[in-house]
């Protein structure tokens, strides 16, 4: 950044030479956490940016390489399946497991389907949380809105009743 400074007395006035500043940012306080989409479907993937960021709200570019983090905040669907983050190595990991993501200058973005691919598989509101070490993006989290799939398949199943039963209902016409 430039600047100049202009004194001012009464009725004179003095400006200086332009003069260049840099300016700073302080360590990584606090994790900023966006979703692409707030509304995503059960088991598709939804791109996660996770920004460094400092106390004055500055982006922290030296905030660069592998660090691990940690998710919470969804649940697990009924059929067991658990939330999970895609690492920067393309592996799929659960909420609650050290997940490595690659950050570059402050921030993490997909890659190639990896580093930072979110999938939530049970139908709810949840409120995502990401942290490492002390410093996180807060106690509330973002807000998701996990909406069911399409419909893909549906089986039918016959049930038989017990022979005794099958044949009572015959003789009284059921």
């Amino acid at each position: 950044h430039e600047y100049e400074v202009t004194a001012v007395w009464h009725k004179w006035t003095a400006t200086s030479a332009p003069t260049s500043a840099t300016v700073t940012t302080g360590p990584a306080t606090q994790l900023v956490l966006e979703v692409a989409s707030a509304k995503p479907v059960a088991g598709e993937a939804d791109s996660l940016t996770i920004t460094a960021k400092d106390s004055a709200n500055r982006t922290v570019t030296s905030y660069s390489g592998t660090h691990n983090l940690t998710f919470s905040g969804a649940a697990e669907a009924p059929s067991g399946t658990k939330p999970a983050v895609i690492d920067s190595a393309g592996v799929e990991k659960a909420f609650g497991e050290s997940t490595a993501l690659t950050f570059t200058e402050g921030k993490v973005t997909v890659s190639s389907g990896k580093n930072g691919v979110l999938k939530l598989y049970k139908v709810e509101e949840a409120h995502i949380k990401v942290k490492e070490g002390s410093i996180s993006n807060g106690s509330t989290g973002v807000a998701v809105t996990v909406s069911a799939g399409a419909f893909k398949s549906f089986s039918v199943a016959s049930v038989v009743a017990e022979p005794e039963v099958a044949a009572r209902d015959r003789k009284s016409g059921v």
